[in-house]
């Protein structure tokens, strides 16, 4: 497998690092809001109207890798 590997670091004693930390503790797949992030600035999308929109895409793909039942809906067919 050929990976690589960005390190990004946030030093929490800068006000805007620590917020930009803080911001990014919403995403529980940084690398790939990150990455959104590149491929919107790589297409000319201004980060600020597209951000919404990768994020439920986000959270869609990752719903589907782990999917979450209802059981109570379950419960209603037998």
């Amino acid at each position: 497998m050929n990976k690589k590997t960005k390190s990004i670091y946030f030093n929490l004693n800068d006000p805007f690092d620590s917020n930009l930390y803080e911001y990014s503790q919403q995403y529980p797949n940084f690398s790939k809001f990150v990455k959104r992030l590149i491929q919107n600035h790589i297409n000319g999308i201004n980060p600020s109207q597209k951000i919404y929109q990768d994020e439920q895409i986000i959270q869609a793909e990752e719903a589907e890798n782990n999917p979450k039942f209802d059981t109570s809906l379950m419960k209603n067919l037998l």
